[in-house]
Order: C-alpha cells, then sequence, then structure tokens
C-alpha cells in the first residue's frame, strides 16, 4: 500500500508543478500582452498627434492630402506589426504550455508504468489476465492520445501557414494600396 501511496502522491505532485508552471506561463503572457498593448497606444497617440499637426501646418490641398495619405501607411502597418506580435505571444504561450502538458503527460505515463509493474508484481495469482487487460487498455488510450495530439499538432502547423501567408498578401496589399493611394494624391493635386 505505501508504494501505491508514494505513486499517488508523486503523481500528484506533477500536476501540481505543472499547474504552478503553467499559471507562472499565464501571468507571463498577461504581462507580454500588457506591454504590447501600452505601446501600441502610445505609438497611436504619438501618430494621432504628429497627424493632427501636419494637417493643421497644411498650407494647400497638397499638403492635406499628402499628409492624410501619410497617416494611412503606418496605420496599417501598425495593425499588422501588432496583430503579428499578438500572434507571437499567443503561438510562443501555447508552444511552452503544449511542453509543459508533455512533459507532465511523460512523467504521468511512467509513473503509471512503474504502478502496473509493482501491482502486476503483488497481484494475486491468477489475475495476470486482469493485469494484461489493464496493460493492454493503458497502452491502447496512450496510443489514442498520441494519435490525437499528432493530428492536433498538423492542424496548428496548418493553421500557422496560413495565417503568414495571409499577413505577407497583406502587407503586400496595404503597401500597394498606400503607393496607389498616394499616386493618386500627387495627381489630384497637380492637376
Amino acid at each position: 500500500m505505501t508504494t501505491t501511496f508514494a505513486h499517488m502522491r508523486d503523481l500528484q505532485k506533477i500536476h501540481l508543478d505543472a499547474a504552478s508552471a503553467a499559471g507562472q506561463m499565464t501571468v507571463d503572457a498577461m504581462g507580454k500582452w500588457a506591454d504590447l498593448n501600452a505601446a501600441t497606444a502610445r505609438a497611436v497617440l504619438q501618430e494621432g498627434t504628429d497627424t493632427v499637426h501636419a494637417l493643421r501646418s497644411a498650407r494647400d490641398a497638397r499638403h492635406i492630402v499628402d499628409a492624410v495619405a501619410a497617416a494611412g501607411k503606418p496605420a496599417a502597418e501598425r495593425w499588422l506589426g501588432y496583430s503579428r506580435d499578438a500572434y507571437a505571444i499567443a503561438n510562443g504561450t501555447r508552444s511552452e504550455l503544449t511542453k509543459i502538458f508533455q512533459a507532465q503527460r511523460a512523467e504521468h505515463q511512467r509513473q503509471v508504468g512503474a504502478w502496473f509493474a509493482s501491482a502486476s508484481e503483488s497481484a494475486p495469482v491468477g489475475s495476470e489476465p486482469a493485469v494484461a487487460a489493464c496493460r493492454l487498455a493503458f497502452t491502447n488510450a496512450n496510443a489514442a492520445l498520441d494519435t490525437f495530439f499528432q493530428a492536433a499538432q498538423a492542424t496548428v502547423d496548418w493553421a500557422e501557414s496560413n495565417i503568414s501567408a495571409a499577413m505577407s498578401a497583406t502587407i503586400d496589399t496595404v503597401t500597394a494600396s498606400s503607393d496607389a493611394t498616394k499616386e493618386r494624391a500627387r495627381k489630384t493635386a497637380n492637376a
């Protein structure tokens, strides 16, 4: 019975350590989010102030159009940068939490395997088929869980690749749109 108590105590310690690490990781991620939001707010306020000063000091329509066009591209780039940074924080946190969970799971499997070994040694004669059935169920459950994690990781990889492609396409579109807006503004001002 001492072995069972020791195994249970060790499993509880594993879970407690993992929960503590996950909690710390979450607090760190929230700190990164707060820093990102504060930096973004400062940049928005500064760029807004700069745009207002540029509009107030404009001498003619051309300067107004140039100031408005100049404000558009940084805003779009800031939004894309914010999105990229937010995604990096979320993805990094997910990655670290996954590592914690996988380490916890591996240790849990090791502990349960040791418990099965101990239980099979002290099991009464004739209970070998029951112990074998329990081991088989445990092995099959782990195999199913491994398959689930592989499928989940494949889905995450697919989503990351699509998000990267979408961000690149958006950056290209914003750059092209900003350039086209500036060109139209110049033509309008020169006309």
